[in-house]
């Protein structure tokens, strides 16, 4: 495998990692644990759209790239879970 093919099965490794370890978390209080996994999550994403759009404020580039991670889940066979966030775009 050449550097740049290995570079990123390693970046996205990672992050499936994370997704995996974030999904697996348990507690006896599902309410709080639910939260903490939303909180979890939006970091993923921040951080996977900083990577999208470096150069963006935090606003903008989450706001930019919660579409582009939409289409790409609907493009699976299975249906994708989503996690509702609410924000305003004023």
């Amino acid at each position: 495998m050449n550097d740049i093919a290995e570079k990123i099965s390693r970046f996205t490794e990672t992050f499936e990692q994370q997704i995996l370890i974030i999904s697996s978390l348990s507690s006896e209080n599902e309410k709080r644990l639910l939260l903490h996994k939303k909180i979890l999550f939006v970091s993923l994403i921040d951080a996977l759209s900083r990577v999208v759009f470096p150069r963006a404020g935090n606003r903008e580039r989450f706001i930019a790239y919660i579409p582009d991670l939409v289409l790409d889940k609907r493009k699976q066979s299975e249906p994708a879970t989503f996690i509702p966030i609410t924000f305003s775009h004023t």
